[in-house]
């Protein structure tokens, strides 16, 4: 069951000398602000403004605001034992003041509240400032994990088994990061590796990958296209596919394009 963001209006001193930040649940009048912030930051997109209304339904979306004014945005959710908060978005005119220290112990007492024991959230390898910031705050860098495209090439169709969790597996959906129950039905075995694959929660029509174990990633390279997976309309996985996994970089180099890798952070409450 997730825990969402349900505060009425809460308050963060971030320093003596400055004025608390005020974080209030997101509603739809707050729409146009989030996709103008994203496009400041990101100006070739951002995934924020794909999956903003599926958050703003589940209810985990706060818009921080300072002075009367909006400043930012996140969505923080707990979930069991585990918080998380994500999509941490400043807008350029509030940088630096502040805000994002501020959401982070807005999550570890969200978190904390519910009864949970830990809060997470992964921060791209190249955001020095978020890894530093974060850090400062008490957070823990983690695991580096990397997201991988699969390389165009001939499909030779693999019959994936189920399969049992390696020790101390974590899997990945919707870029929140699990800890694998015992039995879970994602989880496959293909000559050379495990993967569990789902299909992702917040991405409609994308497949989820997470490489959890293996020395030769062929066999899933062939599985994967032989399926059509990544590709429209193809046995229901349909058109997106994202690969994820903490295992050696230089495993995926024949069949798989590295995107960008990422720090799993941890605060223990």
């Amino acid at each position: 069951m997730i825990l969402p963001c349900r505060p009425s209006v809460r308050a963060y001193i971030r320093a003596s000398s400055r004025e608390p930040v005020e974080i209030r649940p997101a509603s739809s009048q707050d729409r146009e602000f989030v996709m103008s912030v994203c496009r400041a930051e990101y100006p070739d997109g951002d995934y924020v403004e794909d999956v903003w209304d599926m958050w703003l339904a589940a209810g985990g979306t706060c818009i921080i605001w300072e002075n009367g004014e909006r400043a930012g945005l996140f969505n923080a959710v707990v979930e069991g034992a585990q918080g998380w908060v994500e999509g941490t978005r400043i807008h350029p005119d509030y940088r630096r003041r502040g805000l994002g220290t501020a959401v982070l112990k807005y999550a570890e007492q969200l978190t904390a509240g519910a009864g949970g024991s830990t809060v997470r959230s992964i921060i791209s390898r190249e955001n020095m400032p978020s890894l530093a910031r974060s850090e400062k705050a008490g957070w823990k860098r983690g695991d580096l994990w990397g997201w991988y495209s699969l390389r165009p090439g001939d499909p030779v169709f693999v019959e994936p088994i189920d399969a049992g969790a390696p020790d101390a597996a974590q899997y990945a959906d919707s870029w929140r990061f699990y800890d694998m129950p015992p039995g879970f039905a994602g989880a496959k075995s293909l000559p050379g590796c495990t993967i569990t694959i789902i299909p992702a929660r917040y991405y409609p029509d994308t497949a989820l990958v997470t490489v959890l174990d293996g020395d030769d990633l062929s066999s899933l390279a062939s599985y994967l296209r032989s399926m059509g997976i990544g590709r429209r309309q193809m046995h229901g996985w349909g058109s997106g596919l994202h690969i994820l996994s903490r295992l050696d970089p230089s495993l995926f180099k024949a069949d798989f394009e590295p995107v960008e890798e990422y720090h799993l952070m941890s605060m223990d409450l």
